[in-house]
């Protein structure tokens, strides 16, 4: 394309250049799955890998776990079984993002 007198690039020569750089992308992390299960109590069973927190009882240790785990910036998924209200979801939720955790997606299975 020409303007002015002078030759201007096009669109499909600069896109070559990322496709050289494509490489040197990340690959993308898995996502942290935290499984949490309530019981008829009110009472919350959460698990992180193989490590199992009581909440509302183990609440600051379990917000300790979450600060020793790498990478905060990773997606983590909250599979939550049992039926539980949104406001103890939510107590969980931002036990999560306390430990700079933001990239937080919640499924709920409450048949289970």
């Amino acid at each position: 394309m020409e303007r002015n007198g002078k030759q201007r690039g096009n669109l499909l020569a600069s896109a070559a250049i990322g496709a050289q750089q494509a490489g040197r992308v990340a690959a993308p992390v898995a996502p942290l799955v935290i499984e949490a299960v309530f019981a008829a109590d009110a009472s919350c069973s959460v698990t992180i890998g193989s490590a199992e927190f009581v909440l509302p009882d183990a609440a600051p240790a379990f917000a300790a776990a979450l600060g020793t785990l790498p990478n905060p910036g990773r997606p983590l998924t909250l599979a939550v079984r049992g039926g539980a209200a949104a406001r103890h979801v939510s107590a969980i939720v931002r036990l999560i993002g306390s430990a700079g955790f933001d990239n937080v997606t919640v499924l709920r299975n409450d048949d289970a």
